[in-house]
């Protein structure tokens, strides 16, 4: 088995151990959200908090993913393309949240609805999840140079070159004349 079936073979039993269950903080919030729904349908909750708690369960299965993907003991080698999309993506929509949510703070703020010292929490939460993209930015961008190593080796030891690195030029050392084509 050459280098690509180790590494396809390594890529699949590091896809396995993501099968496993949500872990305790997304069941809990699944709960939740399954609360707050029935309160919301007896009228005793508006429809806002429903959508507060839906948030909040889509931010807990974005953060397990980072923590399996990103913040966890799997290392790049271990990560496939598709997780490595999935990272980005939890990433991004974590950010995404946390901006909307500073935005409607800062639209109650400029109200007079909500002091400005409430803005400070959810401003330094959105830095770090700005940061946290930038992190998963960076993984995945390691994931793909490994990979790209990967195929070039891979091809290089087929005697081929690969298709993005260029064609190694023929060099004459001779006392005539080199003729190309002849």
């Amino acid at each position: 088995m050459g280098k690509t079936g180790l590494l396809v073979v390594s890529l699949l039993a590091a896809g396995s151990l993501f099968a496993q269950a949500p872990k305790e903080h997304v069941a809990r919030q699944q709960t939740e959200v399954q609360r707050v729904r029935e309160m919301v349908e007896a009228g005793v909750l508006p429809r806002v908090r429903l959508e507060e708690a839906e948030a909040a369960l889509a931010d807990a299965r974005d953060r397990d993913e980072l923590d399996r993907t990103l913040y966890g003991t799997l290392g790049v080698e271990d990560l496939t393309e598709e997780q490595a999309e999935g990272l980005l993506d939890a990433a991004q929509r974590q950010l995404s949240r946390q901006q909307r949510a500073v935005d409607r703070l800062k639209e109650l703020v400029s109200l007079g609805a909500r002091p400005r010292a409430d803005l400070e929490p959810l401003v330094q939460e959105l830095d770090s999840r700005r940061r946290t993209l930038e992190l998963a930015e960076s993984r995945a961008r390691l994931l793909r140079e490994l990979a790209d190593a990967a195929r070039a080796e891979e091809f290089a030891e087929e005697g081929e070159a690969a298709p993005s690195i260029p064609q190694l030029a023929e060099r004459f050392e001779g006392r005539g004349v080199f003729h190309e084509g002849v």
